[in-house]
């Protein structure tokens, strides 16, 4: 499986935007829904506490040794507020998702926009003049970061405990944990 889409949402949410575009794109869809009674195929996040950060974390836990190699992130309605650069739906952010640009720079903020754009000031894979003589550290990037933090990519556990801790938590269920 090269793509994955997940979708995180609530009851009573149109899917049609998303039925026509996830062969478009050629994708493997996963829904998780607020549902009591979902449809055939709809997922239950572990836990209804923390919105969309519940169904991404159950589905990295329950998938994460067989992760795509694209998975894309996204709200279930096709309206949003959050990726304005291909406009407010996310039917078109996923029509001009360059998985090109995905391979090369391994991450892709859907929420990004060209202005004024997003925290941005390592670009590894543009050489610069003036990194010509850091060449070592640019083509070391990931290495380099991994030892200096101990980690060369998060532990199962790690996304499990985070699922557990939202389930459990007693903050109440809103932006504090979603």
């Amino acid at each position: 499986m090269e793509k994955s889409l997940l979708c995180f949402e609530a009851a009573m949410t149109s899917r049609l935007w998303r039925q026509r575009h996830d062969t478009r794109i050629g994708c493997t869809t996963y829904i998780y829904t607020t549902d009591e009674n979902p449809e055939k195929g709809y997922i239950h996040p572990r836990t209804m506490k923390g919105h969309e950060a519940a169904a991404y974390l159950t589905y990295i836990v329950n998938h994460y040794d067989c992760l795509s190699p694209f998975t894309i992130f996204l709200r279930g309605k096709d309206e949003h507020w959050h990726n304005d650069a291909a406009g407010p739906k996310s039917s078109n952010v996923l029509l001009n998702l360059r998985f090109e640009a995905v391979r090369a720079y391994g991450y892709v903020n859907l929420r990004c926009l060209a202005v004024p754009g997003c925290p941005d000031s390592l670009h590894p894979s543009i050489i610069q003049y003036t990194d010509l003589k850091y060449h070592y550290l640019i083509n070391n990037f990931s290495l380099i970061y991994s030892e200096l933090f101990g980690e060369s990519a998060r532990p199962w556990s790690e996304y499990e405990r985070l699922l557990h801790w939202a389930a459990n938590t007693t903050r109440t269920d809103g932006y504090g944990i979603g």
